[in-house]
Parts: C-alpha cells; sequence; structure tokens
C-alpha cells in the first residue's frame, strides 16, 4: 500500500487505484488477521506499508533465516507474555514468523533475540496474555524517505573515509 506522490504514477498505469483511509484501515485490518506482518517505509511518513509473509518475501525470509533477526531490525517493541493469563495454547506460536515464541511447561516464552515486535502475537492470543511492550531506547526514524536516504549515504561516507 503506497501513499504520497509515488502513488500516482501506480494509478496512471493501472497498477493501483485511490482508497479511502477508511478501506486502508480495512485492508491492514485483513492483513493482520490473515497473519501477515505490517512493514512501514523506515520514515516517520512513510511512502509505503507491506503486509507480508516471510515464505513469500525475500527481505522478511531472509530476517527470520537468522539466528538474531533483531540485530537486522529496528524496532520499538517486543512482545511479553503475562504468565499468568497463558493457558498454553500455542496459537501465538502458530502465528510467530519469526520462530520467537515457544511453550515451555504449557507456558509461552518469546525468545527475545528472535522477537521483532510486530505484534502478529498479540493480536491473535485469545487470553490476551501476550501483548506488546515499548522499549525504553526508542529510535525514532527521520521523517521521510529523503531524510532516510540522506542518513544512509552519510554512514557510507563515513565507513568509506575511515
Amino acid at each position: 500500500m503506497g501513499f504520497g506522490h509515488d502513488v500516482q504514477l501506480s494509478i496512471d498505469i493501472g497498477r493501483g487505484r485511490e482508497i479511502t483511509k477508511s478501506e486502508a484501515l480495512d485492508v491492514l485490518g485483513k492483513n493482520q488477521e490473515d497473519g501477515l506482518i505490517l512493514q512501514a517505509s523506515n520514515s516517520i511518513k512513510p511512502n509505503y506499508i507491506c503486509s507480508c509473509f516471510g515464505c513469500c518475501c525475500g527481505v522478511l525470509g531472509g530476517i527470520s533465516s537468522l539466528p538474531r533477526p533483531l540485530d537486522f531490525v529496528h524496532t520499538n517493541y517486543y512482545a511479553e507474555v503475562n504468565s499468568e493469563l497463558c493457558v498454553g495454547c500455542g496459537t501465538c506460536q502458530e502465528r510467530c514468523q519469526m520462530n520467537a515464541i515457544k511453550l515451555k511447561n504449557e507456558i509461552a516464552r518469546v525468545i527475545t533475540k528472535r522477537c521483532i515486535g510486530c505484534g502478529n502475537c498479540a493480536a491473535v492470543c485469545p487470553e490476551e496474555a501476550m501483548q506488546l511492550k515499548r522499549k525504553e531506547d526508542e529510535i525514532i526514524p527521520p521523517p521521510d524517505s529523503e531524510e532516510l536516504y540522506n542518513e544512509i549515504l552519510k554512514r557510507k561516507q563515513k565507513i568509506k573515509g575511515g
């Protein structure tokens, strides 16, 4: 799902159409129900939101195959289990595309080095035992994609120069 001036090109060539905010929220809600991981572009004002399955998305599939996906994803959230509420149904474990949830003694446990904070587990927990928590050290993305690319270029130049 795209936003901003780039979208007009997709509409002009017949590869997209304009939708209302309500329709967009409905699509995103359905995507979450289907277990897709919602990924926005890395800026405060995103150009797009992807809805991905690791089996079909090269980026997400690659990240999930790593031993520590969290090392390659910047996120402001993590999943946490309230063991008092967890009934060990395994719904969260089945939904997690990062294999970050295991059942131990019939209680869900989050493997923090694998959790990317997508929230798929919390969205389906019938007991509301799984919740997303905000990290203390919040990462604030650049305001827009132009500033994001400027920051990336500066880092590359710094690495190359020294």
